[in-house]
């Protein structure tokens, strides 16, 4: 179960370096995902083209909103990561924000991971999957998640 949307970055090479965080809406406004991209490339030599980004499963715009002040940040990235921006708590896209940014930062797209069906679901949509803040407020459960090499 996930309570929030895992973002996994790795390069397979020669070097294999691994990280993974859980930015929600204003670590990505923060740019949260290209600092992590930037300290692999810094602190292991990781190359910027050999980079893969995994976005797992998060809330949808269908079920995210924010009051229209807190998206603007979004509408400001890209008006497409926000759906009725003229309303009092517009809809947003935390993962088209994401994959935007990562696009933007010099990840090639398609190395950005987010279309399959398992980790495009939205979490607040599918309660027999996931846990989700969004949906369940403060009662929300906690996840753990793995990253590892199969030989």
């Amino acid at each position: 179960m996930i309570s929030k949307w895992p973002v996994k970055c790795y390069v397979l090479t020669s070097l294999i370096s691994f990280s993974s965080y859980l930015p929600g809406w204003r670590g990505t406004l923060l740019g949260i995902a290209m600092a992590t991209v930037n300290a692999m490339i810094t602190e292991y030599g990781c190359s910027l083209e050999d980079i893969i980004v995994v976005l797992g499963p998060s809330v949808g715009p269908c079920c995210f909103t924010l009051p229209r002040e807190s998206a603007k940040g979004f509408h400001n990235l890209d008006p497409e990561c926000v759906r009725l921006f003229d309303s009092p708590n517009p809809c947003v896209d935390i993962r088209k924000a994401t994959r935007i940014l990562l696009e933007r930062g010099g990840i090639l797209p398609q190395n950005i991971q987010d279309l399959n069906q398992d980790l495009n679901l939205c979490t607040s949509c599918h309660p027999d999957k996931f846990f989700s803040h969004v949906r369940d407020g403060l009662n929300f459960g906690t996840q753990i998640g793995f990253i590892s090499i199969r030989e």
